[in-house]
């Protein structure tokens, strides 16, 4: 059955029993945008997601946190240095680790009594953590290996610029040439949001990116949590830190930054009182977004320097998500109301719950610079120094 309506095409599955512009019950509606045409389709296929939502602590009291007011992107850079690949910070590091591969994110308070610096102690670190996951994780003719590794350069932080990476291994007593990892984790400090040698007899390295099954990170957690006397927090996008990160994305670093005319984005939103499984799944081109944040965002990009700073400001985001929730109701007669923005997906960055893929050097700084921010709120509360949130106005 298809429905033709001021150049929106409705095409569904099967003939439903009510015909309305929103989603149906146990279906998935999919709304595509290029060049002011729409098109929604229903289907009925599912996605099922890890589940890797651990919270062992948070300090992120409900109702005291002030509303984010500002993002500072990074430094804009001329046309010359973007052709060129001229930067002050080589991520090539951090780039062949974290790059084309699913991470689980975390927020880490302060690690006390490790010492980085001594090989010695690396290696206990890593027989301590060994024995504790054979008592922990009981399986018959499997034997472990651990291994603490410094990573030096890893990240542009000029106070801790390493990152320590932890990895578990599990082999068969069968067949000891095959391994399996059941955990891999780097903790990073990838910014520097307040005074980090302030904490006495401790690493700070607040934002860890890990993959591994749930068993495995599960008990390798507990285990880092008692041996260095630290926390290990999930970290959940929630949809504010969604709304934020789609601008942060789209904005140039430079004046005229190539955007793929067919690279597109999927924005996937929730609806309130149905299952997970039910949501609305609205794509555009990557240009056509582009296009309409730079509307919003020229007036500040004109007053800036070729070397300022590109800061994102809270009324900025809020404008330029009106403009699509109006985009969509006008031309599609798509009303998401109380939905709730969930899941980000582009060629660049896949991002929901906990869970992100990164597939360009750019967007990686710009996402774990954003993500360690949110780590230093959960866990950092009383060292945090950031303009980021702000209980004033900007107008102020």
């Amino acid at each position: 059955m298809r429905l033709v309506r001021q150049g929106c095409s409705i095409c569904f599955k099967r003939p439903p029993t009510l015909l309305l512009p929103t989603v149906h019950i146990n279906e998935r509606l999919i709304l595509y945008t290029d060049s002011g045409n729409i098109r929604m389709a229903s289907s009925t296929q599912n996605e099922s997601f890890l589940a890797t939502r651990t919270l062992l602590f948070t300090s992120r009291t409900s109702g005291i946190q002030a509303p984010r007011q500002q993002f500072n992107v990074g430094p804009r850079r001329s046309v010359l240095q973007s052709n060129s690949g001229d930067s002050d910070t080589d991520w090539s590091i951090a780039s062949s680790e974290l790059l084309s591969q699913t991470w689980t994110i975390w927020g880490v308070s302060p690690l006390f009594g490790f010492d980085k610096d001594n090989e010695i102690k690396l290696k206990l670190y890593a027989k301590k953590l060994r024995e504790e996951i054979a008592n922990n994780l009981t399986q018959e003719n499997v034997t472990y290996e651990a291994k603490f590794t410094i990573i030096p350069n890893f990240s542009p932080n000029v106070i801790n610029p390493f990152a320590l990476k932890v990895e578990v291994n599990a082999k068969s007593v069968e067949n000891p040439d095959v391994e399996k990892s059941i955990y891999k984790g780097i903790f990073m400090s990838w910014i520097s949001g307040f005074d980090e040698t302030n904490i006495r007899n401790s690493v700070t390295l607040p934002l860890l990116l890990c993959r591994g099954t749930q068993s495995g990170t599960r008990a390798v957690h507990i285990i880092i949590g008692h041996m260095f006397d630290c926390m290990i927090v999930a970290l959940d996008a929630s949809q504010d830190d969604l709304l934020w990160l789609l601008p942060i994305i789209l904005t140039p670093a430079s004046d005229e930054e190539e955007t793929s005319k067919s690279s597109e984005v999927s924005l996937e939103y929730r609806i309130p009182g149905l299952p997970l499984t039910d949501t609305i799944n609205v794509k555009f081109l990557l240009s056509t977004l582009v296009t309409i944040w730079k509307s919003v965002y020229e007036k500040r990009i004109n007053e800036l320097e070729i070397e300022a700073d590109l800061i994102v400001y809270t009324e900025d985001v809020d404008k330029f998500h009106k403009i699509l929730h109006s985009h969509m109701l006008s031309v599609a007669g798509l009303q998401l109301g109380l939905c709730s923005l969930h899941k980000i997906s582009m060629k660049s960055l896949t991002i929901t719950d906990n869970r992100m893929k990164i597939m360009s050097s750019e967007t990686m700084n710009r996402v774990l610079s954003f993500l360690q921010e949110s780590a230093l709120e959960h866990l950092y509360p009383l060292h945090l120094n950031t303009p980021s949130r702000s209980t004033n106005s900007i107008a102020e």
